[in-house]
């Protein structure tokens, strides 16, 4: 996390289960809870370049989660790649826009007014899709460290 610039930075890697994304929302509430912006205010990079795809119970779950207003900022960037995760990050964000990158310096560049990062065709406002994570300080894996 960047509290300087508002800036929510995530990393979603592996397999999530039950656990996971409580601690996922867990996350976000304090990366939220200690930014000085604004509500909605604030940006958001989503890397999912690690991330598996997900039994639709966790997607449902996270599309819950992102779907409730106090979550939402004000521009989401998600680095995807190649990611087969990808068609599911659209659905869990369904309603959300977002832009995609293939690295996180585009994304983070965009993030903060760099309008020509954008594929061709899109909208400055980007285009639909995404999901997001939490970091709090720093990039924080989504899911616990385990030994």
């Amino acid at each position: 996390m960047d509290a300087c610039r508002s800036l929510i930075r995530v990393e979603m890697g592996g397999f999530f289960d039950a656990p996971d994304v409580a601690c996922f929302r867990a996350g976000l509430e304090q990366a939220l809870a200690t930014l000085d912006a604004a509500p909605n205010q604030h940006v958001m990079i989503v890397d999912i370049r690690d991330m598996k795809v997900q039994a639709q119970g966790r997607v449902a779950d996270f599309q819950a989660i992102f779907a409730e207003p106090g979550y939402r900022s004000s521009r989401l960037a998600i680095v995807a790649g190649s990611s087969l995760s990808r068609t599911q990050v659209k659905r869990a964000a369904a309603g959300r826009e977002a832009a995609y990158f293939d690295r996180p310096d585009d994304a983070e560049a965009w993030l903060f007014g760099a309008s020509h990062l954008l594929p061709a065709g899109v909208a400055s406002g980007g285009y639909r899709a995404s999901s997001d994570q939490i970091g709090s300080g720093r990039t924080v894996p989504s899911r616990p460290v385990r030994d």
